[in-house]
């Protein structure tokens, strides 16, 4: 799940975790398992203390979510780029991540 809020001024998907984190975590595990996903990332950026804070005691004794701490980097939030950070698989130019096996969701959707 893309948590990254790339955009610097943007706080949405943060408000979005604090506020609605089961809500979340509970959508999440439903895609997980109609994915048939071995496991589900959360990516944050380690700068959203509370998020990431909110995220990492929900998710702690979960084996299908894992949080996944970004650094402060611009475009954490690019699908690919993201696919990569957690992943280390890269999407092939001008593709879509699932085809290295990946479906990247914004938060808001979940």
């Amino acid at each position: 799940m893309n948590g990254a809020e790339c955009e610097p001024l943007l706080r949405v998907d943060q408000q979005l975790i604090e506020i609605f984190a089961d809500e979340i975590i509970t959508g999440l595990e439903y895609i997980v398992k109609s994915t048939d996903a071995k496991k589900a990332y959360i990516a944050i950026k380690g700068k959203h203390k509370e998020a990431v804070d909110v995220i990492r005691k929900k998710t702690k004794n979960n084996n299908n979510i894992e949080l996944f701490v970004l650094g402060d980097f611009y475009p954490a939030g690019d699908e690919q780029v993201l696919v990569n950070e957690v992943t280390k698989r890269v999407v092939p130019e001008v593709s879509i991540p699932l085809k290295v096996g990946c479906i990247v969701i914004n938060v808001e959707t979940v």
